[in-house]
């Protein structure tokens, strides 16, 4: 049951109680409230929520390439980047104990980030997204003063 603040010096006036205990009541009343809110609010607030930090993959024979192509994909900011590829595996292999995945299974990374489904990456490999699911040119910066 909720009691408005407003009605409350009218109540306290039909019974008797004097102007001055009126204000100190709502002053205490109100006190109380600012109390109550912050600790709702504080309860409410969510811990401090983890950022997405962008990672990219690429095959390492890409790296000599003229046209080097990588995937992105996004992880909670923090996290160690090097367990991206075993976990994106372990999924592959969850996926791989499904029915659709006996008769279609994922052999290789280029299959895992082109058709695994999200739900198999958000259920093995927790904070970890796929952005790309075809692959993107990257650009190589060869020096790092402008023309």
């Amino acid at each position: 049951m909720k009691i408005d603040i407003n009605e409350l010096p009218s109540v306290l006036k039909e019974n008797g109680v004097e102007q001055e205990k009126i204000k100190s009541i709502l002053l205490a009343a109100e006190q109380l409230a600012a109390v109550l809110k912050e600790e709702a609010a504080a309860e409410k607030a969510p811990e401090d929520k983890k950022k997405n930090e962008f990672v990219v993959a690429m095959y390492e024979h890409d790296l000599k390439a003229e046209q080097p192509l990588a995937y992105v994909l996004t992880q909670k900011e923090g996290e160690d980047a090097g367990l991206i590829l075993s976990r994106l595996s372990d999924a592959a292999r969850e996926f791989n104990n499904t029915k659709k995945g006996k008769k279609r299974p994922i052999l290789d990374f280029g299959e895992v980030f082109s058709s695994l489904k999200r739900k198999f990456v958000k259920m093995v490999a927790g904070g970890i997204n796929i952005k790309t699911h075809e692959q993107v040119r990257v650009l190589v910066i060869k020096d790092n003063k402008l023309i």
